[in-house]
């Protein structure tokens, strides 16, 4: 009962720590995305000004 208990605890913990892990990069990609749109939208706007 104990090894079971203990499995599917480190289980969960497991679990929950990989949706921690995509969802933290799903916001990093999100995040640099943004920089990049940023970054770049002068550069297209000075060349549809041109």
């Amino acid at each position: 009962m104990n090894i079971v208990a203990t499995a599917f605890k480190s289980t969960s913990i497991a679990n929950k720590e990989q949706k921690e892990a995509v969802m933290g990069n799903a916001i990093n990609a999100t995040r640099l995305s943004l920089l990049a749109v940023s970054s770049i939208q002068p550069f297209y706007l000075q060349s549809i000004s041109m």
